[in-house]
């Protein structure tokens, strides 16, 4: 996921398929920031 409100450093989340399953990562404060860039109050 990409969030083009976070500048330079703009991948928010990422993920794919693995042997036996599918996987992802999401780093709190990067979707803290995604959010507040949205205007979501936290």
């Amino acid at each position: 996921m990409r969030v083009p409100e976070l500048g330079a450093q703009k991948q928010g989340m990422g993920g794919g398929a693995y042997r036996e399953g599918a996987g992802f990562g999401i780093g709190l404060g990067r979707l803290a920031l995604a959010l507040e860039a949205q205007g979501i109050p936290l």
